[in-house]
């Protein structure tokens, strides 16, 4: 491959600016084509590890405490590319990278300003940055390569929603352009992913988050310890290690009243009554953590 990598963005927690796009970028239509992508790596996971050269042994061993819940193949909703779309072009207007949304909204939040009515939701942002010109098929492969090996490797929030069990939709943007660093200009390649989850029948599902209405954590929760139980048992009956973007997924028996523990690696925890099937959980983790 020609050209020389800038940038692979993951970061995104803090946000990342820079002088501007130097010319109208435009949105390349790839979304059933991702969608092919992320539903492989969802079914096959150890077999797209092994493609991307990665040690087996070594993920399994990061995956003992996973939850082994079937994953959803998810669905292309066309709500969900909307606003995967729109939030590219706010970054792009604001010469910003980040999560976060102008007007302070979150994930949920913003879905439902484009129509879907599902109350959990997820986000994935990666850019590339070359000085010489490939592909449009090139730069998304590349920027797709580096978020399965992100999921399966669980180096960061950025790649958690790609093997959320539960997502059942999925949006896609993706957009190419050029944008004005200093004094040189490259070639920029970004991908923006939506993931909603419409049914929690079951399940309580939920994000560990740091920040008031942040829609990710300040810092990376992976780690962090979430059981529940029910009042009348008082006893622990399920137990999961969030994602690397602080959500978790564990199963729940209809007309329980619920708890949950939450504990980090540091032994900071709390005790949460659970009075939703999704619950969003603030909880201060030192940033040291990971």
């Amino acid at each position: 491959m020609r050209g020389k990598t800038l940038i692979f963005l993951f970061c995104l927690l803090w946000g990342w600016s820079f002088r501007g796009w130097a010319q109208p970028y435009y949105f390349l239509d790839q979304d059933n084509y991702v969608l092919e992508q992320i539903n492989n790596l969802r079914q096959n996971p150890l077999a797209v590890a092994q493609v991307l050269g990665l040690d087996l042994s070594t993920l399994i061993a990061k995956w003992k405490d996973s939850d082994n819940t079937p994953v959803r193949l998810l669905n292309l909703n066309p709500n969900l590319s909307e606003m995967a779309k729109a939030h590219i072009a706010q970054m792009i207007e604001t010469n910003t990278i980040t999560h976060s949304s102008q007007d302070g909204l979150t994930l949920e939040q913003r879905a439902r300003l484009f129509g879907y009515d599902g109350p959990f939701v997820g986000e994935s942002i990666i850019v590339i940055c070359f000085e010489n010109f490939i592909s449009s098929q090139d730069g998304l492969n590349t920027l797709l390569t580096t978020l399965f090996k992100d999921a399966l490797d669980q180096q960061s929030a950025e790649g958690a929603p790609l093997l959320f069990g539960l997502y059942q939709d999925l949006g896609v943007g993706f957009a190419v352009g050029t944008i004005q660093v200093e004094d040189k200009q490259y070639n920029v390649y970004l991908l923006c992913l939506e993931f909603g989850l419409r049914n929690v029948d079951g399940y309580l599902v939920g994000r560990v988050y740091q920040k008031d209405k942040a829609p990710f954590p300040e810092y990376g929760l992976g780690g962090i310890d979430v059981f529940s139980w029910g009042s009348n048992e008082m006893v622990f009956a399920h137990h999961q290690k969030t994602f690397m973007d602080g959500s978790f997924f564990l199963p729940r028996s209809a007309g329980n009243w619920w708890w949950m523990y939450v504990k980090s690696e540091q032994n900071q925890s709390k005790l949460f009554q659970v009075t939703s099937p999704v619950q969003f959980i603030p909880f201060a983790v030192n940033a040291t953590s990971h």
